[in-house]
């Protein structure tokens, strides 16, 4: 009963790495963003507990989606001091990842920051160019649970169910087609426009709250290229409650609904 309750929480260490990531660069949101001191207080040790679990999970794309996160939540908000801390945050990280250690966790967020030397990566890249001729002669792909594990169970004699897809895009390119493939990232980012749209609210925690809503769907479509991001629990359950959130929050800003 205790393995269960603990693969319904996160379905893998990878999950886990990725739900801190995405967690951390959200805390950051809110530190920014309209809460007060004591709530900054208990953001930061959040923050900080966070990429400090995330370290220990191994997870090479939480590694990279952290500074991709602070990034992007930099340019949405356009704010100078944020850009300031942005850039010498950039350059602490830069040394950190050139410096020599004989640590193996440190050594292994180095290592997601030079994806020539990570053989898992060079392998990824190679399984791709080799289905890159299917991918192209099939527009509408093999359908859908054709590859991974629903392909082994329903279809263990077909060429595609041994394909290591290893990321949501490669899979969705394989069972739905490039036309799939182009769908599904253009709906990643209506989900984001909507955040974006209703971001320059009055309210400055509804603001913070939509800004980290955005960097955090924003970081799992970007993690959906390396991994299956978005499809693994919690992060599916975490996902489409925000959609839902994208569409309800305003009515939580007082000036809305003044406005309204």
């Amino acid at each position: 009963m205790e393995n269960d309750a603990h693969s319904v929480l996160c379905y893998d260490p990878t999950t886990f790495g990725i739900l801190m990531a995405c967690f951390s660069i959200f805390c950051l949101t809110l530190i920014i963003g309209g809460t007060t001191r004591n709530q900054k207080l208990v953001l930061v040790l959040m923050l900080v507990c966070s990429l400090w679990v995330m370290a220990y999970t191994g997870t090479r794309t939480a590694f990279a989606l952290v500074p991709i996160g602070a990034i992007f939540y930099a340019g949405l908000i356009l704010n100078r001091r944020v850009f300031a801390i942005r850039a010498v945050l950039a350059v602490l990280a830069t040394g950190f990842v050139l410096k020599s250690t004989s640590s193996g966790v440190i050594y292994r967020i180095q290592s997601a920051f030079k994806p020539a030397q990570d053989d898992s990566m060079n392998l990824r890249l190679e399984n791709q160019k080799k289905i890159q001729p299917f991918i192209q002669s099939h527009p509408l792909g093999g359908g859908l649970g054709s590859c991974g594990v629903w392909g082994k169970r329903f279809n263990p004699q077909s060429e595609l169910s041994k394909f290591p897809h290893d990321s949501s895009f490669v899979r969705m390119a394989v069972e739905l087609g490039w036309i799939g493939l182009i769908l599904y990232p253009v709906a990643l980012l209506c989900h984001s426009n909507r955040a974006v749209l209703f971001h320059p609210m009055p309210g400055p925690l509804i603001k913070a709250v939509y800004a980290g809503i955005t960097t955090w769907t924003f970081m799992l479509a970007v993690a959906c290229y390396a991994q299956e991001a978005i499809l693994q629990l919690p992060m599916n359950v975490i996902y489409n409650v925000f959609l839902a959130l994208l569409v309800t929050l305003k009515n939580f800003d007082p000036a809305f609904r003044e406005a309204q």
